[in-house]
Order: C-alpha cells, then sequence, then structure tokens
C-alpha cells in the first residue's frame, strides 16, 4: 500500500485552469504502475468532481480526500523549461494526518509533498513511525509564501536536520541553489542528512546521490508538453521502484520515463503510460557515476 500525502491543486497555467498537485500527479503516477494508492490531503468543496471521478478511474482511491475547505490555487507562469513563477490564491488547511493513518494498515511508502504549510515537520515523525518508506518532497517545507502569494524559498539548519528522518528526498535544481549552485555539490551536501537526494534538472536528467556517490541520470528523449506535475511523477515513480528493492540510480531510471511520457500525453489524457511501457523505455535510459562537479 502506497500514500501520498498531498493535496488536489487548482494551477492557472499561463491562463489555462487545469488540475494539479501531488495528490493528482502522484497518485495517477503510482495506479498506472499498478500500486493500490491512497491520496491523504485535501481537494476542496468546489473541485471539479468529474476531475476526482477520473482519477478514481484509474485505480486511486479517495476515501480519505477531504473536500471540507477551500482549493488550494496558485497560478504559475513558466519562463522558461526549468523556471516558474508562482503566487498562492487559496489554501486548504492542515491535512488531518492521524485521522488519516489511524484508517490504513501497513504502509509500504509515504510519499510526503506539502504545497503550502499543510504537512508539518511534527506530521513527519509521526508518519515515520507509520511507513516502512518514506519519500519527502521538500517543496512545501522550504516555500515561503509573502503578503500577497508571491512564493520563494528558504531554507534553514534544522530543516536539514528534521529530513534526516526520510529515505528519500526530491529537490528541484532551482530549489537547490542556495545549497549550492552546481547540482551535484548540492545533491552531495543533501545526502549528508539523509539517505538518498533525488535532485531534478528538468530535460537535463537529474541527480540521485547516497553514500558519498553521485549519479547523473540522463534523459534519453526530450519530450516536449506540459511539464507541471513531471517532479510529482518522477518522486512517486522513484520511490515504487526502490521500494521493489531496485538501485536508487536505477529506480530512477522508470522515474526519468514515466515523468517524460506524463509531459507529452497528460494535456489530453490521464493514461501518460502502462508500466510495461516505462519498464521497456528505461533500458535506454543511460546512468553514469560523477566524482566531479556535472557540467552540460
Amino acid at each position: 500500500m502506497y500514500v501520498v500525502v498531498g493535496n488536489f491543486t487548482i494551477d492557472h497555467v499561463d491562463g489555462a485552469k487545469r488540475p494539479g498537485g501531488p495528490g493528482y500527479y502522484s497518485s495517477v503516477a503510482l495506479a498506472l504502475l499498478g500500486a493500490k494508492v491512497y491520496v491523504l490531503g485535501y481537494a476542496g468543496r468546489d473541485y471539479p468532481r468529474e476531475v476526482l471521478e477520473k482519477v478514481r478511474n484509474v485505480g486511486v482511491d479517495l476515501s480519505l480526500l477531504s473536500m471540507d475547505s477551500p482549493t488550494t490555487v496558485f497560478v504559475l507562469e513558466y519562463l522558461d523549461l526549468q523556471t516558474r513563477v508562482l503566487k498562492l490564491l487559496s489554501r486548504s488547511p492542515r491535512i488531518r494526518i492521524e485521522d488519516g493513518y489511524r484508517k490504513l494498515g501497513e504502509v509500504e511508502a509515504s510519499i510526503v509533498s506539502p504545497v503550502a504549510g499543510e504537512v508539518s515537520l511534527e506530521d513527519l515523525k509521526y508518519i515515520r513511525e507509520k511507513t516502512r518508506i518514506l519519500t519527502i518532497d521538500v517543496q512545501g517545507f522550504i516555500r515561503v509564501i509573502g503578503l500577497e502569494g508571491e512564493v520563494s524559498h528558504k531554507w534553514n539548519h534544522g530543516l536539514l536536520e528534521e529530513l534526516g528522518i526520510a529515505d528519500i528526498i526530491h529537490v528541484e535544481e532551482g530549489e537547490a541553489t542556495s545549497i549550492s549552485k552546481e547540482p551535484v555539490e548540492a545533491a552531495l551536501k543533501l545526502s549528508e542528512y539523509t539517505r538518498i537526494v533525488a535532485l531534478t534538472m528538468g530535460p537535463r536528467g537529474s541527480i540521485v546521490a547516497y553514500d558519498g556517490m553521485a549519479f547523473h541520470i540522463g534523459v534519453p528523449k526530450v519530450y516536449h508538453g506540459d511539464e507541471t506535475g513531471a517532479g510529482d511523477v518522477y518522486t512517486a515513480v522513484l520511490s515504487y521502484y526502490y521500494s521493489l528493492g531496485y538501485k536508487p540510480e536505477d529506480a530512477a531510471r522508470y522515474a526519468t520515463i514515466a515523468a517524460g511520457l506524463k509531459v507529452l500525453r497528460s494535456t489530453k489524457t490521464l493514461n501518460w503510460y502502462t508500466r510495461s511501457e516505462v519498464e521497456k523505455l528505461a533500458e535506454e535510459v543511460p546512468v553514469k557515476e560523477i566524482k566531479s562537479v556535472f557540467t552540460d
């Protein structure tokens, strides 16, 4: 059993309104692989019911989803393939973590992906006790919301220490620049605090670091389309294959392909890929151990 701890959101992307959030992207990503997956979070009173029905139809269990609050809404503007500007328009309250986990049995992996402060560091300690593998997407823990809803990032040493309870942390390249402007160095520094770090760089691939080693996971083919949510898909699929016993760098092969196919197909369907398709195409993903700072 897999649990995505995160909200469904509404994203206004370059003027278009669409469903989003880790609750949406990560849960669908796992369900398409055949995993039994729950979403613990909020959708909101006004969330489109037809979207939730489509998510159920691909196999996601939404019985733990709350809808007694406003929906979390973002405005996203892409400056290029890797850089976006976010503004928060509204948000759901804190997720009721303990209420949700009491209803679950043994949890294989939890993917914790807050977007606007809906999960606390104390919540992470509770989740750690209830799950075999804990993955944390750091975005919601380092985001600072300004008076006008503008979103920025801020790290602190205390947060780094707290993230040490995770098996995997995911961070996007733009979020890690305050750790180091060099992706490999940032990933290795972060891996001093936790077991595995996955740092994604869009079409330039990703860096996976653990045990003092770093690997560059290449992109065999750049798929063009909707990049929103690709990081959520990557994180969920990486966690899934790692939970099956794959080495982190090998699990990242599957995550790379799944994220790419999501980018290509997600504007027209929720059937972004099949498991067999992901596993076949993953054979083409290059993996290289790197001992110096990565350069393109």
